[in-house]
């Protein structure tokens, strides 16, 4: 028998009001795939080892619990994705049947009222996760759009009484999970019907201690959790707002206001949050967005604060350069949401790129490896050591060989098998070659599609090294780490092989890097130069 599964939640930021927090959240659903020999198959793969398994969080504890327990198997090759939404079995949300198929997916119908409307979290996919793993980590984020009502009260009066107030808005829609690779698009929303039979108005709940707003002030009065209408890319969809209020004073007055059409339609995306004031004066009532705030992400300062009272170490928060951290076209990194707390607790946030600028890469290792000789003093970083290593978002190139010349050797080995010359080994192969220009010609497949053709597609910054062909340790390094790199290397049940710059067997063969799972994935092994068959891969890295 394995180890047993564990799992620890964590909500992507802070956050405020009667949404779900680390600290308030006492439930999730969780839907777990095994396939055995292989990885997750989005055509065939069900819930057949766990569905809608309900875990819980022991009461005064930070431990979450489930029954019965399960366990890993015990076949390193079997491997399970885990899928996991939060509240368990909230109202409105229906789960996908024990023989559906494929990612699954969810139908939710608001609840009419707003003190039974729950803020729905999804989780991004754990896949093909085995016992080497560990607890299995959810990284929750908001699946709603988030509505919040204020009052502003103007003059001519002594406050504002809200009577009664509803939001008529979209009723049903279905959320699936759509990708166990992708760091940013793995919810997907889906069948928000248009028309007024898919409307449904939903009912603020009043306290009489804050539906009541002085003039001058503005108050908070009714949060909503709705469906992310724009996240169909439907923007002619609309909502309204419908109340009755009664100015207060000398000389009282009701109204009633029917159908106020709220703007910023387009901004109704999962996890933002939109902050509407109504304002009312003597003579008239309006509404206009007042804020218009990702829900979820949260600033740089936002995924610092702390978590149990514990703070991210230095050199682990948002501003430091770290693993998983984004690296642009101009040399400038930012956030990758990476942590490490003060107690040893490791977090990944979900964060995004800056859509301002051009990603080229993800870091995937920090300072200059102690098992690296090249003399970086002759390219853009300007002196003899790097401060980190960038790996490309995408393969360079497949089915090539390494070379023709299976009798060379041209010393571009290293007794370490932590091996990472790879910026010195590619200078040497280069010049082999006699030059970039030749390469190709030559039959220098590698280090072409490495160093030459990649950088004609995507140009390197002229403060690094530029690209090059990883030496087997810098492969073996990245492959280590993937789970915070954003799934830009892939996971597969096929043979995928990466060549490396580094010789093996006196020259007449090089290292790859070998990501199937079968027979171990992960390995590093030698194969003949020549070779180019269809697995074969080229991944470019670079140094700064």
């Amino acid at each position: 028998m394995g180890m047993p599964i564990s799992f620890v939640p964590t909500v992507e930021t802070q956050t405020r009001g009667t949404d779900f927090t680390k600290d308030n959240l006492t439930s999730l659903g969780v839907l777990a795939y095994l396939t055995q020999g292989s990885s997750f198959n989005a055509s065939s793969s069900t819930p057949n080892f766990m569905y809608n398994q309900e875990v819980t969080k022991a009461g005064g504890t930070a431990t979450w619990e489930y029954t019965p327990t399960k366990f890993w198997p015990t076949n390193s090759n079997d491997k399970i994705t885990f899928f996991a939404y939060a509240p368990h079995n909230p109202t409105g949300l229906t789960v996908p049947d024990i023989t559906a198929t494929g990612y699954p997916s969810f139908t939710y119908e608001v609840p009419s009222t707003e003190v039974a409307q729950t803020d729905l979290l999804l989780a991004k996919p754990a896949p093909n996760k085995t016992a080497n793993d560990g607890k299995v980590n959810f990284s929750f984020k908001h699946a709603l759009t988030r509505i919040v009502l204020n009052v502003e009260a103007g003059g001519g009066f002594t406050g504002i009484t809200i009577n009664s107030l509803s939001i008529k808005t979209k009723k049903s829609g279905t959320v699936a999970f759509s990708s166990i690779t992708s760091p940013t698009d793995w919810m997907q929303w889906n069948n928000i019907a248009s028309g007024t039979g898919n409307d449904i108005s939903c009912t603020a709940t009043l306290p009489s201690s804050s539906s009541t707003v002085t003039a001058g002030n503005t108050g908070k009065i009714a949060t909503f959790f709705l469906l992310p209408v724009a996240a169909t890319e439907n923007t002619s969809e609309n909502a309204t707002l419908t109340f009755s209020y009664t100015m207060n004073g000398t000389v009282q007055e009701t109204k009633t206001v029917t159908d106020l059409p709220l703007t910023s339609m387009a901004d109704w995306l999962p996890a933002t949050s939109i902050t509407y004031n109504l304002k009312i004066t003597r003579t008239a009532a309006t509404v206009e967005a007042s804020s218009i705030d990702v829900w979820g992400y949260g600033s740089s300062q936002d995924l610092d604060a702390t978590i149990d009272n514990v703070s991210a170490k230095e050199g682990y928060r948002a501003e430091d350069l770290k693993m998983g951290d984004y690296y642009y076209s101009d040399g400038t990194t930012s956030d990758g949401g990476y942590r490490i707390m003060e107690n040893g607790t490791t977090f990944q946030y979900e964060v995004a790129p800056d859509a301002a600028k051009t990603c080229i890469g993800v870091v995937f290792a920090i300072g200059h490896s102690q098992y690296d000789g090249s003399d970086y003093s002759t390219t853009g970083i300007g002196q003899q050591k790097c401060k980190a290593y960038v790996i490309a978002l995408e393969d360079a190139g497949n089915s090539c060989k390494w070379s023709n010349n299976v009798s060379e050797n041209l010393n571009c080995s290293s007794s370490s098998a932590e091996d990472w010359n790879g910026y010195r080994f590619s200078q040497i192969i280069i010049n082999a070659a006699g030059g970039e220009s030749n390469a190709l010609a030559n039959g220098y497949e590698a280090i072409h599609y490495a160093a030459v053709d990649y950088k004609n597609k995507i140009s390197a910054p002229a403060s690094s090294s530029g690209w090059f062909l990883p030496a087997i340790g810098q492969l073996s390094g990245a492959y280590q780490v993937r789970n915070y790199l954003h799934g830009i290397i892939p996971e597969s049940n096929e043979q995928y092989r990466y060549w490396s710059s580094t010789e093996s067997h006196n020259g007449y063969r090089a290292m790859m890097l070998d990501t199937d799972i079968s027979p171990s994935e992960g390995r590093t092994l030698s194969n003949n130069k020549f070779n180019s068959y269809s697995s074969i891969h080229i991944r470019s890295v670079l140094a700064f």
